[in-house]
């Protein structure tokens, strides 16, 4: 993975300062993104290319709350300011929609035929939270803090798409979003898997 300044939305110059920094951790050290440097990882986009199945866990801790920031944004990219209705290729994990609710999507056309899964919201007052995103056949299922007692458990079984029905993917992101009008991850990831 590389780690990567944006650009503002507007299309404007890099800012000066840094993206990102390193702090403690849930484990060690942990991957700091900065909303204000535009700060984001870039990850190789062909580890996800023709997975039938897919597990995608870290631990979060958000610290700015903000709708459609992104923990994870992966598929090809339509270079646009905001997704289409129709003609996007994505699979990816918001902490936060516009519903105040965790949102995982993927569709190989646009909103209008994405597939979802929702969970509660990821806030600043949680602190620390092992997420963990698994699709595998028809079931996906988003897991905040695993499903004892202080963890949530959400399942789709009626899922149709897998990464791997995006085509050849040409972009993987931490903390970013394909879409200009998103804003950046003001938090922090650790043991990204």
């Amino acid at each position: 993975a590389t780690l990567s300044i944006g650009l503002p939305p507007d299309g404007g110059t890099a800012p000066s300062g840094t993206g990102y920094r390193f702090d403690a951790g849930k484990v060690g050290n942990a991957l700091t993104l900065l909303k204000a440097g535009y700060g984001y990882v870039s990850m190789p986009p062909s580890i996800f290319n023709g997975a039938a199945a897919v597990t995608v866990a870290f631990w979060i801790k958000v610290n700015t709350e903000q709708s459609w920031q992104r923990a994870f944004d992966v598929g090809i990219n339509a270079h646009l300011d905001s997704a289409p209705y129709t003609g996007g290729k994505y699979f990816f994990m918001t902490t936060q929609n516009a519903d105040s609710q965790i949102e995982l999507a993927i569709t190989t056309n646009g909103f209008s035929t994405a597939q979802f899964l929702y969970a509660k919201s990821i806030v600043q007052a949680d602190g620390w939270r092992h997420v963990a995103v698994t699709i595998d056949g028809s079931q996906g299922v988003v897991y905040v803090n695993g499903p004892g007692i202080t963890g949530t458990k959400t399942t789709n079984n009626t899922l149709t798409l897998r990464p791997g029905d995006l085509g050849t993917i040409d972009y993987a992101y931490l903390g970013k979003s394909q879409w200009g009008v998103d804003p950046y991850f003001e938090g922090q990831l650790d043991e990204v898997r």
